[in-house]
């Protein structure tokens, strides 16, 4: 393999490493508040909600911070949390959704109820990758008064983009050993020939 050769297998690997981008996590809190209805009109017995009224955004920070205080946010009903039942779409707001896949209940009786749920948080925004976040649920009676907060948490790289970076470096490798091999070989071809 000679110099040009070698050149350009390393500017092809850098330029593969350096167009592969990947979007970002989706990282900071959200929190919601409003109103809801019970199944059994009581959050001591509740096993899921069949309504929810008035939600809204009621604080932000993080890639969430563009969605204004007070807007509406949709949440799908039922939301059945015991048992457990996944949940496409349990909210949306600003071009974030949040797909719920486990919801575990924390706390149940005298008159609170507080549940937290795993999921994923996802955006209309090419930007952001599909993040792994919790959810965090709580009311009370008697006004079943209720506050929701959602927190993403950071993910690791994903194991395709190091693999292209491991393969890479291999190739890499192995075309610079086999060039040290081959100046070995005719340096000592060279030296028989004299």
């Amino acid at each position: 393999m000679n110099r040009k050769s070698l050149l350009s297998l390393t500017v092809s690997f850098f330029a593969l490493v350096l167009t592969h981008t990947e979007a970002a996590p989706i990282s900071g809190d959200i929190a919601f508040a409003g109103r809801i209805q019970v199944d059994t009109g009581n959050v001591n017995t509740a096993n899921s909600i069949t309504q929810w009224i008035n939600t809204r955004v009621e604080i932000t920070d993080g890639d969430f911070s563009s969605i204004p205080n007070n807007t509406p946010a949709s949440f799908t009903a039922p939301w059945i949390f015991n048992p457990s039942t996944p949940t496409p779409g349990l909210w949306s707001v600003g071009g974030f959704r949040f797909d719920l896949l486990t919801a575990t209940i924390l706390n149940q009786g005298n008159g609170f109820l507080n549940i937290t749920g795993t999921g994923i948080v996802s955006s209309t925004n090419s930007a952001f990758d599909p993040t792994f976040g919790t959810f965090n649920f709580s009311a009370q009676n008697p006004r079943v008064a209720d506050t929701f907060s959602f927190s993403a948490a950071q993910e690791v790289p994903e194991p395709g983009s190091v693999n292209v970076l491991l393969a890479g470096a291999g190739v890499l490798g192995g075309a610079v050993g086999f060039r040290r091999r081959r100046q070995r070989l005719v340096e000592r071809t060279c030296v028989r020939e004299r």
